[in-house]
């Protein structure tokens, strides 16, 4: 084992830790989770394939699972973007899975499109096989749709919520869509390069922009678990509240007032202190926010931000 394999370990550790705050979460959380538990397959696979005293019957299987899982990981990602966009296109979910699904098969108990492997410096490459081009078609064909899907997302927004979404997760993918052409090219022309060692950077780069979108798109409610997130201490505030009322130490009146003055504030301050649009995720005229500005004793100015 060298030192080669720290990204790939890194991105093993992230991943985990991301993963077991995001299951916490609710229904919402499990295209999230989901896209999260395939990136931990593909960085065990990547941390794995660095031991030398693998046989090279066993790592050529788990070559052929770590390319396997690659087409199932572009996959998630597509219906990670699809929960940004608010699209419910199950057939073409279904159909892509299915295409993954069927090349999977092809690359473990073929030799059509992954042949074999060789020694690449520190570790182990694929011998591509003579269709190997059905790999790389499908990986361009998905991150076309990836991409447009955000574009789309982005130039035809349902509301502004979702306009932030689609930005800060183009951002997010920009990486892996560098990587994926990059390494694509490289192999198109003829050079073998080994992605257990650029993929774990680009990984760690989608998770870490993702969750620092967190604040803005909300998709998961992983902020939620997190220490000095913003919804960890409206949560416990609130609890803080309940158990005082829980112990008479509150009125009913004054328990509800100190809640909603909290979720108010809350929804105001994670929109940067904009009232429109706080108005608008909140579904309510912005005049009548302003009421409530006023009912609560809430002041709009000093109050914009966290």
């Amino acid at each position: 084992m060298s030192i080669y394999v720290l990204p790939a370990l890194t991105a093993l550790l992230v991943s985990i830790v991301v993963f077991f705050a995001a299951v916490q979460g609710p229904t919402r959380s499990k295209v999230f989770s989901g896209m999260i538990f395939v990136f931990i397959c593909l960085s065990v696979c990547e941390v794995v394939s660095f031991f030398e005293f693998f046989k090279a019957g066993r790592l050529s299987y788990l070559m052929r699972a770590y390319y396997s899982i690659s087409l199932l990981g572009l996959c998630s990602v597509f219906a990670y973007v699809l929960s940004v966009v608010r699209s419910s296109a199950k057939r073409v979910l279904l159909s892509v899975y299915l295409s993954a699904l069927f090349l999977s098969v092809l690359i473990i108990f073929s030799d059509i499109i992954i042949a074999g492997i060789e020694p690449l410096g520190h570790t182990r490459t694929a011998i591509r096989g003579d269709m190997y081009y059905i790999f790389q078609g499908f990986a361009l064909m998905m991150l076309g749709l990836i991409i447009a899907s955000l574009v789309r997302g982005y130039l035809q927004p349902k509301d502004h919520l979702m306009q932030i979404q689609c930005s800060y997760s183009l951002i997010a993918i920009l990486p892996l869509l560098i990587a994926n052409l990059g390494l694509l090219l490289v192999m198109a022309i003829g050079y073998n390069v080994n992605a257990a060692i650029v993929m774990p950077v680009v990984l760690v780069a989608f998770i870490l922009i993702t969750l620092v979108g967190e604040s803005k798109h909300r998709i998961t409610d992983v902020r939620r678990f997190m220490p000095y997130s913003a919804e960890r201490h409206t949560s416990n505030q609130i609890m803080e509240i309940f158990s005082s009322f829980s112990r008479d130490e509150i009125s009913y009146r004054n328990g509800i007032s100190d809640i909603e003055r909290l979720l108010v504030l809350h929804k105001y301050q994670k929109n940067g202190g904009n009232a429109s649009a706080t108005a608008q995720l909140m579904k309510m005229p912005r005049s009548s926010l302003y009421s409530i500005f006023h009912r609560l004793g809430i002041d709009p100015e000093n109050n914009a931000k966290d």
